[in-house]
């Protein structure tokens, strides 16, 4: 949250889709990126924190939460990006840990792929 003249307001964002300029609900979102990465979409798959779930990489955190601070859904503002630099990663120590990173990796691109391919973004931090 930050202070916009003494008032309290929160970090918002919303996804408006591409093909009719409508503003789509989040619960729906969440069910066209399951059938995108080819996972079920029930309660454990959203639900789950990594790393017990790194195909779904809390898109609504990872993603969302810049989005509402007024990072761009394309390309890039102010030295911000939501691609992944994974040159700026720490190095991983163990098999296990790479293979999650992959795994996060490809996800997360897919995600934010779809993203791109079907929404634009609105944000309070951008008004």
């Amino acid at each position: 949250m930050f202070n916009l003249k003494g008032e309290n307001m929160p970090n918002c964002f919303c996804l408006i889709r591409k093909t009719d300029r409508e503003m789509e609900v989040f619960s729906k979102i969440d069910e066209d990126l399951c059938k995108v990465l080819g996972v079920p979409c029930d309660l454990e798959n959203f639900v789950t924190p990594l790393p017990s779930a790194p195909y779904y990489t809390n898109w609504y955190d990872s993603i969302g939460g810049r989005l509402a601070m007024g990072w761009p859904l394309e390309g890039e503002k102010d030295g911000k990006t939501l691609d992944l630099r994974l040159e700026d990663a720490p190095e991983m120590e163990t098999d296990e840990e790479k293979a999650y990173c992959d795994a996060f990796a490809k996800n997360y691109n897919k995600i934010l792929a779809h993203l791109r391919e079907n929404y634009t973004s609105d944000a309070w931090a951008t008004r």
